[in-house]
């Protein structure tokens, strides 16, 4: 028995919605991968970014000197926490100064040899939300999210 020529064309229809269907699921899933991939880039140039500063500001202090380190650890040694960021400058040429926020502990290292000071430097990557209302989140630059660095070095006495 043949069947009639319309129950055919209903057939290939819904082979066709079927295929269509099926095609767009794939792309979705291409698409959620891409979008994946793209943040995880980002993240990965955010946090190049953030150790790259922090060895920068590390070496700024480092070439301040024992002395002048030392200085400032005396200075505000009655400061609970002295804010550092403010008694050092930002190293200049750095377009990523707008994007970050710093902090440094500085710690006496007391030794047989050499008198030396620890140096850490955390860098972290200001939080869009912060960054468009103007507001600081709460709470310590050690305890936020997202993409921090930190690196540590000495400066030694002459």
């Amino acid at each position: 028995m043949v069947k009639p020529r319309s129950a055919l064309r209903g057939v290939m229809l819904m082979e066709v919605l079927l295929a269509l269907v099926l095609i767009s699921f794939g792309l979705f899933g291409v698409v959620d991968l891409y979008m994946n991939q793209a943040k995880h880039v980002t993240r990965t140039q955010q946090q190049v970014q953030a150790a790259s500063l922090a060895q920068s500001y590390l070496a700024q202090l480092q070439a301040a000197g024992y002395h002048a380190v030392e200085e400032k650890i005396r200075t505000h040694a009655d400061a609970a926490s002295p804010d550092l960021a403010a008694l050092f400058p930002r190293p200049t040429g750095s377009t990523l100064n707008s994007d970050f926020e710093w902090n440094a502990h500085l710690r006496r290292v007391a030794t047989d040899g050499p008198k030396r000071i620890e140096i850490t430097i955390v860098v972290q990557r200001a939080s869009p939300a912060s960054k468009a209302t103007g507001q600081e989140e709460a709470g310590p630059l050690a305890q936020r999210e997202g993409v921090r660095r930190e690196v540590t070095g000495y400066v030694f006495a002459p």
